[in-house]
């Protein structure tokens, strides 16, 4: 029986630590991450797998965090993390930037790359939300109400960002 490798990533310390010191503060409905000192929020870029990250730089040695997994942190410590990765942290509604603890949970890494994806809108769906924005029939906000998914998937669909496939006229 081969035990399981237990790794930590370097960036998941660094944000657990963040928060044990009250360096950051956090809101895990809204998944923000406030800096404290600065009463602003935490810089966090989307990188170009479309994750939110920020870069710390400790010793001369840049750090990655990856905002989901802050935010899980936030919420269920460092150990609320499965320390052999069996399980990957999936965004419910399949959007990077969407870090709300309600939007995160913990899958197999099969689960979270195969498994059926709740969140994934219909063609048919898409078109609908894009037609009734087009007439400015409803907002992005009541869209994203309506549909369960959040503003900032609106508005990648409604630009073409995401659901490519789904054309705009049939």
């Amino acid at each position: 029986m081969t035990r399981p490798t237990i790794a930590i990533h370097a960036g998941d310390v660094i944000a657990w630590m963040k928060f044990a010191t009250g360096a950051w503060d956090y809101n895990v409905a809204r998944g923000t991450i406030m800096n404290r000192r600065t009463g602003r929020p935490v810089a966090f870029h989307q990188n170009g797998d479309g994750y939110l990250r920020a870069t710390v730089t400790i010793r001369g040695k840049v750090i990655d965090i990856l905002k989901h997994r802050a935010v899980w942190i936030a919420a269920h410590g460092i150990l609320g993390l499965p320390l052999d990765y069996s399980l990957e942290i999936d965004h419910i509604n399949h959007d990077k930037t969407d870090c709300r603890i309600k939007n995160l949970r913990l899958v197999t890494g099969k689960e979270n790359r195969n498994g059926p994806h709740p969140g994934k809108l219909a063609p048919e769906t898409v078109r609908e939300i894009r037609r009734r924005f087009a007439e400015q029939a409803v907002s992005y906000r009541t869209l994203a109400e309506e549909y369960r998914i959040s503003q900032a998937s609106v508005s990648r669909l409604i630009r073409g960002k995401t659901y490519c496939e789904a054309r705009y006229h049939d």
